[in-house]
């Protein structure tokens, strides 16, 4: 999937992303995006990046058993 080098396509895919803010996290969204993913991204801080109409973003903790609760369709 890096550098445009995969021939697996994600479309219709929903992939979950922990840490989404991150260095690490921000590359994998986009990388996940352009593969045709639908994104969740699932953080305790503010998003820096895709709008929300691209992503969907839990904004919480895993952790926390009512961000789950709360955000089940999307996380699910």
């Amino acid at each position: 999937m890096l550098n445009g080098e995969s021939d697996t396509s994600l479309a219709g895919q929903r992939v979950l992303v922990t840490g989404g803010s991150g260095f690490v996290g921000r590359t994998l969204v986009a990388e996940f995006r352009r593969a045709g993913a639908d994104v969740v991204v699932v953080d305790h801080r503010p998003f820096p990046g895709p709008s929300a109409g691209e992503i969907t973003l839990v904004e919480g903790d895993l952790l926390d058993p009512a961000v789950l609760d709360r955000d089940r369709k999307s996380v699910v």
